[in-house]
């Protein structure tokens, strides 16, 4: 039996293109606004999940339907079935893949921010609880609430090594709402002046962020980040407490470790903390 279409071959790969594209910025819109939130979606590895995802969708379902598609070929309608077939579990498998490895918790623990994928928070949350409390339709920034003291602090890690060598970022008995930690966070954000004076490039790409934000660098926190694919500096509004960008310089730890106040003196201990003026 033969198909009956009533367009070109060209035609029909523009209707293909076309509703390949709606459904690729639909999901797009999706990672950006929701899972991948901000500048989360640079640093995370957004770009590079959605490539496969746009390489199927957008690249080899049109380009089969512009190949194989000829009006009054025999089988030409078990073909096309065939070609949206395929695109359709592609496309089903990529946004499953996304969804696994969204991050539903951006943590911060000792000095840095981590996110915690859906999947590995269902590896560790097999009762729900953790979720239950912490997890909300779109990011939820936390931190862990660790020891001041270095001797508490090496305890503390010690008894995650005993438990499997448990990260920070997953104690979830610890986790208290940023907002709570928003000042004690404030001491812990790197001098960002001093960090980029190390290179002139990261000094422009300072200066640069800067004019496009419209503001200083005093009513902004700069907060190391380290994720799966890239460690960067996430950029906040101090008075809002919204990150709004992420720095285009790399956060390389051994120029951090100089500016950290827990390596600058042994009474700064408690440097996140404010002191008696008495």
């Amino acid at each position: 039996m033969r198909g009956h279409y009533n367009f070109s071959r060209r035609a029909a790969f523009g209707i293909h293109l076309t509703a390949s594209l709606v459904i690729f910025f639909s999901l797009l819109g999706v990672l950006v606004l929701l899972w991948y939130p901000g500048p989360i979606f640079s640093v995370e590895g957004g770009w590079k999940g959605i490539r496969i995802v746009a390489l199927v969708d957008v690249v080899l379902g049109p380009l089969l339907t512009l190949v194989l598609f000829k009006p009054g070929k025999p089988g030409l309608k078990f073909d096309m079935s065939m070609i949206v077939l395929f695109q359709v579990s592609a496309l089903a498998w990529g946004i499953w893949t996304l969804y696994q490895a969204r991050p539903v918790l951006m943590v911060f623990a000792d000095e840095s921010f981590r996110t915690v994928s859906y999947a590995q928070l269902a590896d560790l949350d097999k009762d729900g609880r953790i979720s239950a409390q912490w997890v909300g339709d779109s990011l939820t920034k936390v931190y862990v609430d660790l020891p001041r003291d270095p001797i508490e602090f090496a305890n503390l890690l010690e008894k995650s090594r005993k438990k499997g060598n448990v990260p920070l970022q997953l104690m979830a008995d610890r986790y208290e709402p940023l907002d709570k930690a928003w000042d004690s966070l404030i001491g812990d954000s790197l001098d960002v002046e001093d960090y980029v004076s190390h290179k002139a490039s990261w000094q422009e790409s300072l200066q640069a962020l800067l004019a496009k934000l419209h503001k200083k660098t005093g009513e902004l926190v700069f907060l190391p980040y380290v994720g799966r694919y890239e460690r960067a500096i996430l950029v906040a509004d101090k008075a809002s407490k919204v990150f709004v960008a992420a720095l285009e310089v790399p956060y390389d730890p051994s120029v951090a470790r100089q500016l950290s106040p827990r390596e600058v003196k042994p009474e700064q201990a408690d440097s996140g903390r404010e002191k008696p003026t008495g």
